[in-house]
C-alpha cells in the first residue's frame, strides 16, 4: 500500500508495481504494467539489489551467498530478459547497477563482489547480444551513495561521498541521446573518491 500510495502522490506518470524481481512472474507484471500504461518502453534501469553481506567465502553459508547473487545479478537479468522485446521495438537503453566491487573485489564481501561481477559480465554480454537490435545496455558502478542511512553506519566524514544527482546524471547520459554511442560499458561514478 506505501508503494502504490508513494506512486499516486508523484503524479499520474508513476506506476506502483509491489512485486518479487527474483521472480519471472514478478518481473513480468512489471514490465506488463510499463506496457499497459505507455504503450512502449524505452529505458530500463536495473537498480534492484544492494549490500546484505558482509562475510568472507568462508564465513558465507550457500543461502547468504544465493540471496546476495539473487538481489543483485538475478534481478538483472530477470528484468533485462523480460524487457527486451519492448526495447527492441523502441531501440532504447539498459543501465544496470554494478558496483566497483564487480570490477575490483574488496575484502569480506564475497558473495556482493560476485553479484556485481556478474552484473557487470551481463551487461557487456548483452550489449553484444542486443547491438543488432538497437538496444544498447551499460552499467554504473557508483562509489558509497550520500544517503542517510549510509552517513549512519560510516560517520558523517567517513569518505568523500557520491550524490545521488551525479549518479542521476550518469543514468541519464546513459540512458539518453548523449550516450548514444556507448555500449558494453561500466562507467565508475565516484565523485571525487578515486
Amino acid at each position: 500500500e506505501a508503494v502504490e500510495s508513494h506512486a499516486r502522490e508523484l503524479g499520474d506518470d508513476v506506476v506502483g508495481v509491489v512485486t518479487d524481481l527474483t521472480d519471472p512472474d514478478g518481473v513480468a507484471a512489471v514490465v506488463d504494467a510499463a506496457r499497459d500504461r505507455w504503450g512502449r518502453l524505452d529505458v530500463l534501469v536495473n537498480v534492484a539489489g544492494g549490500l546484505h553481506v558482509m562475510k568472507s567465502t568462508a564465513e558465507t553459508s550457500p543461502d547468504e551467498w544465493q540471496r546476495e547473487v539473487d538481489a543483485n545479478v538475478r534481478t538483472t537479468f530477470l528484468m533485462t530478459r523480460a524487457a527486451i522485446p519492448l526495447l527492441r521495438d523502441s531501440k532504447g537503453a539498459i543501465v544496470n547497477f554494478a558496483s566497483p566491487s564487480g570490477l575490483r573485489a574488496t575484502k569480506g564481501m564475497a558473495a556482493y563482489n560476485a553479484g556485481k561481477a556478474g552484473v557487470v559480465a551481463l551487461t557487456r554480454s548483452t550489449a553484444l547480444e542486443e547491438k543488432g537490435h538497437g538496444v544498447r545496455v551499460n552499467a554504473i558502478a557508483p562509489g558509497v551513495v550520500d544517503t542517510a542511512q549510509n552517513r549512519e553506519e560510516m560517520g558523517e566524514d567517513a569518505m568523500d561521498w557520491v550524490t545521488r544527482d551525479e549518479i542521476v546524471d550518469a543514468v541519464l547520459f546513459l540512458a539518453g541521446k548523449a550516450g548514444s554511442g556507448v555500449s558494453g560499458e561500466t562507467l565508475r561514478v565516484m565523485g571525487r573518491q578515486i
